[in-house]
């Protein structure tokens, strides 16, 4: 069975996190007192002992440079992380967090301090020293004690003026970005130079570890989460029979969650090519995300025959989560990833995900999610066909309903961001 984190007291912490989000401050501090009286220690508690309690913690600020572009995995990540530290005796005077805003619109940042700094696109290499030159001017005058950015950059184009703890997330550049010299080399600074980390995965850990010659003793993991805040009760859930007559839309169908058009690691044309199988014919594929637009031209032009069964479209997250529950499937055929947030999505939402077996990929759906060999188009098509049979599916589903049970009730959506904070410590003198 997968852990959600190598911080061994992450079950009694979790229990603090859920009082504090429902009951507030002064609940979570006697559920707190709890904990430590029936000796659960650990650096999770310590932490939430440090904040709740109002003592002084390391000023840290935080580079949303990456908040700027499109709302993947990274933003998703963050912005979660960014929702945590609302929450009451997080952020405070003793506790403050900085943010160096690169949007002209950070009214969405309430409860931090606020620096402006250039707008620049996280893309553009050459210039992110520009923003680590930057990112030093704004430290200094906070005094900041730890940096830390949403993508890699800095707190100096040169040596740090603070130290910097990294959030993790995977090491697909290092495996296919090869001809992007400039790309490498910065996150090759951005990693060494730091002192803490927080991973996404254990096999995220183990990928900066191989890659980079990392200390174990410097990283920590956590799966990220789902926010139940984005997956709301059935009745403010809209018409899934709306978004049918939308999107013109005929069961069965099958989700893609598209972000890689085909040649890229996310490896849709995997599914491309189970879906023109004769026994598929009748299935429409749905792709879903920032970039499913070009996902969906890319697979149309490789894939000529699927026109009129292929469609891409945006949506909000109820209207997602509705999505998922009655899709006959959602698949994600990557090659590699660092995790798998949309796996959890899809469970929380009562969906039935099928991945492909890599490790990312199976730390997210744990024990509880069917898996295929993503180089095997057979083994997809074979999955596919079972799970459109009604008895399977029923026999399958039930038996994997206790699993998944168990998978959702070790997340908590706070976990990550105490994780976090714990290691922006590790990285202070604090």
């Amino acid at each position: 069975m997968f852990r959600s984190t190598n911080f061994q007291d992450d079950a009694p912490a979790a229990r603090v996190l859920f009082s504090l989000r429902k009951y507030g401050l002064s609940s979570a501090i006697r559920q707190l007192d709890i904990e430590i009286s029936n000796n659960n220690s650990g650096l999770l508690l310590a932490e939430l002992n440090f904040r709740l309690r109002g003592h002084s913690s390391p000023r840290l600020i935080i580079d949303t440079i990456w908040l700027k572009s499109q709302y993947g995995g990274i933003s998703r990540v963050w912005f979660n992380l960014l929702n945590s530290l609302s929450l009451p005796g997080l952020v405070t005077d003793q506790s403050p967090v900085a943010l160096i805003s690169r949007s002209p619109n950070s009214a969405k940042f309430v409860g931090f301090d606020i620096f402006h700094g250039s707008s620049i696109n996280p893309l553009d290499f050459a210039s992110l020293d520009m923003a680590s030159s930057e990112n030093h001017t704004f430290a200094s005058h906070w005094k900041a004690d730890v940096f830390c950015s949403t993508w890699i950059t800095r707190s100096s184009s040169a040596s740090p003026y603070c130290p910097e703890m990294v959030l993790f997330h995977d090491c697909i550049p290092e495996l296919f970005s090869s001809t992007c010299p400039s790309m490498l080399e910065t996150r090759r600074r951005w990693i060494l130079f730091a002192k803490s980390f927080l991973t996404v995965s254990l096999d995220s850990s183990l990928a900066i570890q191989s890659f980079y010659d990392v200390p174990a003793s410097n990283i920590r993991w956590c799966h990220p989460s789902y926010f139940f805040d984005y997956l709301p009760l059935s009745t403010s859930v809209p018409s899934f029979t709306s978004l049918q007559q939308k999107l013109l839309l005929r069961l069965p169908f099958i989700v893609l969650p598209g972000s890689g058009s085909v040649g890229s690691y996310k490896n849709p044309e995997l599914l491309a090519r189970a879906l023109c199988s004769p026994s598929l014919l009748h299935c429409q594929l749905l792709v879903t995300g920032v970039n499913a637009r070009n996902v969906c031209n890319s697979i149309l032009e490789h894939f000529p025959s699927l026109h009129g069964r292929v469609f891409a479209a945006g949506f909000t997250d109820s209207e997602l989560s509705s999505v998922f529950r009655h899709a006959t499937a959602v698949v994600i055929p990557s090659l590699v990833e660092g995790f798998g947030l949309p796996v959890l999505e899809v469970l929380a939402s009562n969906g039935f995900p099928i991945i492909s077996d890599v490790p990312g990929l199976r730390e997210a759906g744990s024990e509880c999610v069917l898996r295929f060999n993503p180089y095997d188009v057979d083994e997809l098509i074979s999955l596919l066909n079972l799970i459109l049979d009604k008895s399977s599916r029923q026999m399958i589903s039930q038996y994997l309903l206790p699993r998944k049970i168990r998978r959702l009730s070790r997340l908590n959506p706070d976990l990550f961001c105490l994780c976090f904070l714990a290691q922006v410590r590790s990285a202070s003198d604090f």
